[in-house]
């Protein structure tokens, strides 16, 4: 009979305190108004409590107060559990009163106290708040606690007591006190999740909205706008409430279905830049360079994208190409000049150098040789003898061969090629050609004798080409030999002159 009126007791409270916890939903002992109020709960839950206790005789009264202050102590904190403890101590002394006032009041306060040491243990150990278990021992402190304060009463009445209500109040308790703070351990999980996102959705308002760079926020399945900020209403031309009416295919200039498939591109984290033409409000199209990638929004997941204006840019990088190809233009111009130059000042060779360029050229491709090397290599083919202009016209067109000293002027021809072309910066890349095509594969060459790999490769093949156009042109010493004569004499002068590997592929292509 004894355990009936105290489970009664504690379902009453334990109804009451769920009651309160779907009504309020929010738990917030920091601000002022709400501790008063909190505690004012948990005073008049204490006061329903003792209201309906059971009763050994006329002011000695056992029931669940102990499970209300210990819970408004853990979870509210000192100023509630302190405005709680006033208003039932207050009851228990002026309403109720009797021979169990002092034992009474001091269950009251030791279930407070404790609750409150509970309140800043959980502060001062994060991990350790959440454990259903500790509550557990929290609330059979508070009986511990409650059933020794009894010892406050005459021995005849505490002897009495304890008999009759240890087990219960040690077995029941206990499990009331954890069932109720799991009840508010889910409004503490529930307020700090609310805080969370609303920090969170604070962060996202100032990075967002207050971000100079554009931003959009776009339904990567329909491709729906979601957010955008000001920097996009000020980019697009459109306001805020235009652009969340439209879709990124509406900005877009790509096709519909090659802008979905960036899109999944995009949401599968593949790539995370794209450069897009992007219109505007007053129509004009823009180059933009977007940076997306997925996040979550608001439980679903979309793209977040950062546009940048590349009209600028863009366009400046197209000047500086034209720029450069006028550039290019006019030294293939000058370097054309300089040729023709050459064969008017000696006309016994009038076309050679046209001839050898283009001869290059298709060697260089041949080769497999990328288009830089094969322009590089065009324009030393062009200016290879350009050295010559500084020998002298007796030494340039002797019928005869060269006597000694007259060699030694001509094999400084390469030399003075250098000379000449070094201080143009555009064509330094050039000068493997001119300075060493004279140079041969077994090191007797000129002006250096440098022999086999020494030899740049732009002038081991040119040396082939060069020798091939001079012995099948007519010369004041000689008649221009047959094609198949040059080619033997080519094969002749594999590994001693020239590279043997170059003499094949020369020979392959000519044929």
């Amino acid at each position: 009979m004894i355990v009936l009126p105290l489970v009664q007791n504690i379902s009453l409270i334990v109804v009451v305190t769920v009651a309160y916890h779907y009504a309020e939903r929010k738990f917030r002992p920091g601000s002022w108004p709400y501790r008063l109020l909190n505690g004012l709960f948990f005073g008049f839950a204490a006061m329903l409590a003792m209201s309906s206790p059971l009763r050994f005789e006329e002011g000695l009264i056992y029931d669940s107060r102990t499970i209300i202050l210990g819970i408004a102590g853990t979870f509210g904190g000192p100023w509630i559990a302190l405005i709680a403890t006033f208003m039932s101590i207050l009851y228990r002394v002026a309403a109720i009163g009797g021979e169990g006032i002092y034992a009474g009041s001091l269950s009251i306060a030791s279930a407070s106290l404790i609750g409150v040491g509970a309140y800043f243990f959980r502060k001062s150990r994060p991990k350790w708040k959440s454990s259903l278990p500790r509550f557990w021992l929290i609330g059979l402190a508070i009986h511990v606690a409650m059933l020794l304060s009894q010892l406050l009463l005459p021995r005849a009445h505490w002897s009495l007591v304890f008999s009759s209500i240890t087990l219960p109040v040690l077995l029941f308790y206990p499990i009331g006190y954890t069932l109720i703070a799991a009840l508010f351990l889910e409004s503490e999980e529930r307020g700090e999740n609310i805080h969370k996102l609303q920090a969170s959705e604070e962060r996202y308002r100032k990075l967002f909205h207050n971000h100079h760079t554009t931003m959009l926020l776009v339904d990567s399945a329909t491709g729906k706008i979601i957010d955008a900020n000001p920097a996009a209403e000020a980019f697009y031309g459109w306001p805020r409430s235009t652009l969340l009416s439209m879709t990124a295919m509406e900005l877009n200039t790509l096709p519909q279905e090659e802008l979905a498939s960036r899109m999944a591109i995009a949401k599968a984290s593949k790539s995370n830049l794209f450069h897009f033409r992007h219109r505007t409000a007053s129509g004009e199209l823009r180059d933009v360079a977007v940076y997306t990638g997925p996040v979550e929004f608001k439980d679903t997941v979309v793209l977040f994208s950062l546009i940048h204006d590349e009209t600028a840019r863009i366009k400046a990088e197209e000047e500086v190409l034209a720029l450069n190809k006028s550039l290019e233009d006019s030294y293939e111009a000058v370097i054309e000049g300089w040729s023709a130059a050459m064969d008017l000042w000696d006309e016994d060779t009038e076309g050679h150098s046209q001839r050898v360029a283009k001869w290059a050229t298709d060697f260089g491709e041949r080769l497999g040789l990328g288009e830089r090397e094969i322009v590089k290599i065009r324009r030393g083919a062009l200016l290879h003898d350009l050295g010559k202009m500084t020998v002298p016209e007796s030494i340039l067109k002797k019928p005869g061969p060269l006597d000694m000293d007259e060699w030694v002027l001509m094999k400084e021809h390469p030399k003075k090629s250098l000379e000449m072309l070094s201080k143009i910066p555009s064509l330094k890349d050039s000068l493997d050609i001119p300075l060493y095509h004279h140079e041969k594969y077994d090191g007797t060459g000129y002006p250096f004798g440098k022999a086999g790999e020494e030899i740049p490769l732009a002038a081991r093949l040119f040396s082939i080409i060069d020798v091939f156009d001079a012995l099948t042109s007519d010369r004041p010493y000689r008649k221009a030999w047959t094609k198949e004569k040059a080619i033997a004499y080519l094969k002749e002068q594999r590994g001693i002159q020239f590279n043997p590997h170059l003499v094949d592929v020369f020979i392959t292509m000519i044929k």
